[in-house]
């Protein structure tokens, strides 16, 4: 019965399935508290480790183009502590190219009608085509005004005693039904190593000549100190009778700087020199920039005048740019015992990509890791590189490899929908990528939360293209923009601690060799704090001529359950929905559970789970046909 049924995954057509509750719960409630250590409460870790050789990479790391996308924006030091820390063997840096190449377009507020948008709360301006917002917060509440001229704005405020100050705060996000929300967006949180210089005017009041009380606030990145981590701040205080020296309070830098003598001044904030008192203070970028002003009420009411900012680098292209992060990051990995390759992650595009629904969301190939066997150079992030397919070609014909990251979209929410009622939005993307071979690309990387989607809707899109004659293999990544690296995360932010496990080399092997790995399947993806060296299978032939799967389980958890998926190859070349001869097998005592292998040629892999939390899942291997399982034509007679 089992060697010739089956599975379709859609309702009225399964011939055979086996239904398992293991991948039934998959989004745990998203918090910020401090997880326990891997093990209290969880899978029991490994005590040993797999008996193929392979090293663990975390691939798909961000540090300066982290773009604030995280509540811990990255530093490179930051990123390389959580590597270490989870014993990643090799950390493989993809930044967005865009934060290198060529100029950084400046960042710059175009003026709107001030409107209420929350409590005390304006929105003021825009910025990055409307996907960021100024804002204003005055503690004058409803009897705040305002006038606009140009990019000059006036803020009023109400007359009262002048034993009540009045406070008015500048600061940038993006506009949510709930109101302003921090805005992760590239235009705002700028590496340090471009010299962004953030500018605006501030005037004096009008009716009593004093200038009002202003600091400027510029968080940077987080950087690694016991378990929690700190941040670096720096912080200009205006109003001093000269320009003051630097002055610590914790880890913010203090700076004082005097008023000029005329009716107005122009501020300009310059992060990068101002942050070199800071033992490692080029390995930051910009969070945000806050401007607060306070000013005391006077019987006829006070006002606060400045222009809206602008941020412009000073600094552009990759190769003023960009050899200062390689070297930043190899100094930091040697400091910390991590062996550091540089990639990168570029944005690419194609006529039939950009008509997609898929662009919109930067999924189904719109952005491109590269794995070079070198570092990879400057030059190759200021030239242009035609299609995806284009790109993809020539990574390969340079020895590298190319990935799909977040091939279902960007997005960190928590899936709301169920496997069945995301399949055909899964189905979608399949048609689309096996239309066009997955561009050349060998690796699609895949996470547990990405794209509004879980772990299952990722695999599944995997079998979609493997059953379409599209050899993909799948990697695990972080992408991690900040995010930790922790054994048992409870945070949306932090689902995607997986790391990808590359077969047959070791952390000394040259890059071609880790390459030809990636490129040839010989890859694992899981949870590095419960699985060890990966998990590992082969087909094997027995006495009987069957084939069947040998597991190497040695660095897996002891609390891991094991199921096979084995889906048929259809070599007409035509998409569809998966067929799978195996679909969520468990694997069984007495190894009948491992046979595979049919009439058609298939692929086959295995998943490890603790009740519902994913460990692992193995390589994937070629299943041959074997004809003898072949249902036999049936001639008429003469």
């Amino acid at each position: 019965m089992y060697g010739s049924s089956v599975t379709y995954l859609r309702t009225g057509r399964t011939l055979s399935v086996v239904l398992i509750g293991a991948l039934a719960c998959l989004d745990p409630t998203a918090t910020r508290t401090s997880p326990p250590p891997a093990g209290t409460g969880g899978p029991i870790p490994p005590s040993g480790r797999a008996v193929r050789p392979s090293v663990s990479a975390a691939l798909h790391v961000h540090g300066w183009s982290n773009h604030s996308a995280s509540i811990f924006p990255a530093s490179i030091a930051w990123q390389t502590a959580q590597a270490a820390g989870a014993g990643v063997d090799i950390l493989w840096w993809t930044d967005h190219s865009d934060i290198y190449a060529h100029h950084l377009s400046d960042f710059v507020v175009t003026p709107t009608t001030p409107t209420q948008v929350g409590p005390r709360t304006w929105s003021v301006g825009s910025w990055d085509g409307g996907g960021g917002w100024a804002f204003v917060m005055s503690s004058g509440g409803s009897l705040t005004s305002f006038s606009v001229a140009g990019s000059r704005l006036t803020v009023s405020l109400p007359p009262g005693d002048a034993s009540v100050t009045d406070t008015v705060v500048l600061f940038f996000g993006r506009l949510a039904l709930a109101g302003p929300r921090r805005a992760a967006l590239t235009m705002l949180a700028r590496p340090l190593i471009g010299d962004p210089r953030y500018q605006m005017t501030v005037w004096r009041d009008s009716t009593t000549s004093r200038y009002p009380g202003f600091r400027v606030t510029v968080p940077l990145a987080w950087h690694p100190r016991a378990a929690a981590g700190y941040r670096e701040v720096l912080r200009y205080v205006f109003g001093t009778a000269a320009d003051s020296g630097v002055q610590f309070f914790g880890d913010t830098a203090v700076y004082g700087r005097a008023w000029s003598d005329a009716d107005s001044t122009l501020v300009v904030v310059a992060a990068k020199p101002d942050a070199a008192v800071f033992t490692d203070g080029l390995d930051n970028t910009t969070d945000e920039y806050r401007s607060t002003f306070t000013v005391p009420r006077t019987g006829v009411g006070a006002s606060v005048t400045f222009t809206l900012p602008t941020v412009t680098n000073r600094d552009s292209t990759a190769s003023a740019q960009m050899p200062a992060a390689v070297s930043t990051a190899a100094a930091t990995g040697s400091a910390y015992g991590v062996r550091v390759l540089w990639g990168m992650e570029l944005g690419v595009s194609d006529p039939s990509l950009a008509s997609s629904q898929w662009a919109g969301v930067k999924g189904g190939g719109a952005h491109m890791a590269v794995y070079l066997p070198y570092d990879v150079p400057p030059s190759f992030v200021d030239t242009p590189h035609g299609t995806v397919s284009q790109t993809a070609s020539l990574v390969a014909s340079l020895g590298g490899v190319a990935s799909i990251p977040h091939p279902l979209g960007t997005s960190i929410a928590q899936p709301t929908g169920t496997f069945e009622g995301n399949r055909p939005h899964v189905d979608s993307l399949g048609a689309f990528l096996a239309q066009h071979r997955a561009w050349g690309e060998n690796l699609l990387e895949v996470y547990s939360v990405r794209g509004a989607v879980g772990l299952r809707e990722h695999m599944y899109l995997v079998d979609y293209l493997l059953g379409s004659s599209v050899r993909v293999c799948p990697v695990g990544a972080t992408d991690s923009h900040g995010q930790r690296m922790l054994a048992d995360p409870t945070s949306v932010e932090e689902q995607d601690n997986f790391v990808t496990w590359i077969a047959d080399v070791t952390r000394a092997s040259p890059a071609l060799a880790l390459l030809a790995s990636m490129r040839n399947c010989q890859v694992s993806f899981g949870t590095p704090f419960y699985v060890r060296g990966g998990l590992w299978i082969q087909v094997v032939t027995d006495s009987l001529g069957q084939q069947r799967l040998d597991i190497d389980t040695a660095g897996v958890s002891p609390s891991a359950t094991y199921y096979v998926f084995e889906v048929i190859v259809d070599s007409t070349l035509t998409e569809h929905e998966p067929r799978y001869r195996k679909f969520q097998w468990p694997v069984l005592p007495g190894g009948f559970s491992l046979r595979v292998g049919g009439c058609e040629p298939a692929y086959a892999r295995v998943e490890a789970w603790a009740g519902p939390r994913f460990l692992a899942s193995s390589n994937v291997v070629r299943v041959g046909p074997k004809f003898a399982n072949c249902p036999t034509p049936v001639t008429k007679r003469r």
